[in-house]
């Protein structure tokens, strides 16, 4: 269903937006390019402007003219981008009274003024790929804000210890801020919380220093979509201690990541034991997990609405859990496993019981439509073995909608299993830098609408953490 805007109410709209939104872009001369949202050559200033931009800014202070030429206590919004600032004016910062967004992403930012926690109407800043090492304390006075991205501020060492103060904060993300060692423990006390991402960071959500967020610290966080928790150093009695944390109560949950961190096979299956999430849970991703056997949670159809499945950067660990029998199962990603050598029937959820029916049909990953293999080492053997692969002893339907495979930098693998080369409707498949690899049937490519094999170099896909 959509809708259509009447031409006359659109009309109306532009007039009332009309010099509202601006970019500014300084030029070589020092003096400043601008236009408006209505390509006006010299569009009028002053108290119509609520939504600025400055473009092309030169690595240096924030520049002095922007209030000649606007409002500041009237803006709604300020954005940079493709700029290189390094510090900002807290004379201007005091002027953004109004400001409701913030956005000064991607540029050189040494330093935040205290100021920063005067602009109590801000709603979102995102900060984001900046140098800063600190934040200023006062930004946890911004009790309206909902919104706080820091993504890549590789230099950030911690967060404000009265981050709890934010009590309207929905979104946090943290994302590859590798310098920071955890979360401060007042964030478990932002009660609306909905998503608490630090995907590819180093700050441990979960570990024993006294001023870190805790396992028992998320209990009260329901409202939690999504969720990383990086686990280090919690001692022995780490899975009583993950209990606490009580995941599967945690209905709101769609996406959920788990890092492991020094953790031997027995106390890291006992981990993720108790970490079981809810089971309308909708994406999940593993990493540096290195136990040899799987919780209940995650070999049975418990979360019958997986979409995502993503495992990876495991040094020891040769299992893979079985999941052929999750019946939403859209995506899986399988990464940089270095004691991966087999993927046989037990991940299709194949047993004996399922060869030996012959009587009904069954089917093995029936939603799965993305496969991807990449920087799997050891990695030579893919199949379910002839029982399961003789249509004439079963009548299992194997990965019916696999529509795109990748595999990528699997130096051992020799083929693929007779059940893709003969049922799968493949219209991608992708095979790269796996240099054992054998000569596919004619029949079978020209079935693909789309096929790349490299026997050198490596494909951009695989750079992109999974």
């Amino acid at each position: 269903m959509g809708c259509k805007m009447h031409d006359t109410m659109h009309d109306f709209v532009e007039y009332l937006n009309q010099n509202e939104c601006f970019t500014m872009k300084p030029t070589i001369t020092h003096g400043i390019e601008t236009s408006s949202a209505n390509d006006v050559t010299k569009p009028p200033l002053g108290d119509k402007v609520r939504h600025l931009t400055l473009m092309f800014a030169r690595e240096g202070p924030f520049p002095s003219f922007i209030s000649s030429f606007v409002n500041c206590e009237i803006l709604r919004t300020f954005a940079s981008f493709d700029s290189r600032i390094t510090t900002i004016d807290s004379n201007l910062i005091r002027q953004l009274k109004r400001l409701r967004t913030l956005n000064l992403r991607d540029n050189h930012i040494e330093q935040l003024p205290e100021e920063i926690g005067d602009l109590m109407h801000l709603r979102n800043i995102d900060l984001s790929c900046n140098i800063f090492r600190l934040l200023p304390d006062s930004v946890c006075n911004l009790y309206n804000l909902q919104t706080l991205r820091l993504d890549r501020c590789k230099s950030l060492a911690k967060l404000p210890k009265n981050m709890g103060k934010l009590i309207n904060l929905k979104h946090l993300h943290v994302e590859f801020c590798i310098s920071m060692r955890y979360l401060p423990k007042g964030i478990g006390s932002i009660r609306n919380l909905r998503i608490l991402n630090g995907h590819g960071s180093a700050c441990f959500y979960c570990s024993e220093h006294a001023k870190s967020l805790t396992f028992g610290d998320l209990r009260t966080m329901n409202q939690l979509r999504r969720l990383a928790i990086f686990i280090v150093g919690i001692g022995e009695d780490a899975a009583s201690k993950a209990e606490k944390a009580e995941l599967r109560k945690k209905e709101q949950l769609s996406h959920l990541d788990l890092y492991f961190s020094g953790y031997d096979d027995d106390v890291g299956a006992g981990l993720m034991d108790a970490l079981q999430p809810p089971e309308n849970l909708e994406s999940l991703e593993i990493g540096q997990y290195n136990g040899s056997t799987w919780p209940t949670w995650m070999t049975t159809s418990y979360l019958t609405k997986l979409t995502v499945f993503h495992l990876g950067y495991s040094r020891h660990s040769s299992a893979l859990p079985p999941l052929g029998k999750l019946p939403s199962l859209k995506v899986i990603k399988l990464m940089s496993m270095d004691c991966l050598r087999e993927i046989g029937r037990e991940f299709f959820g194949v047993t004996d019981h399922t060869c030996s029916t012959s009587s009904s049909s069954s089917s093995s990953f029936p939603s799965l439509e993305t496969l991807f293999l990449g920087n799997l080492s050891m990695f030579e053997k893919w199949e379910l073995g002839r029982e399961a692969e003789d249509s004439s002893n079963s009548q299992m339907s194997i990965m019916p909608r696999l529509s795109s495979l990748h595999i990528v930098e699997c130096p051992k693998l020799k083929q693929l299993p007779d059940f893709l080369l003969q049922n799968v409707p493949l219209q991608n498949l992708l095979i790269d830098h796996c240099d054992s690899f054998g000569i596919l049937p004619d029949e079978f490519i020209s079935r693909i609408t789309n096929v790349t094999i490299i026997q050198y170099g490596v494909d951009p896909f695989i750079r992109d953490r999974f």
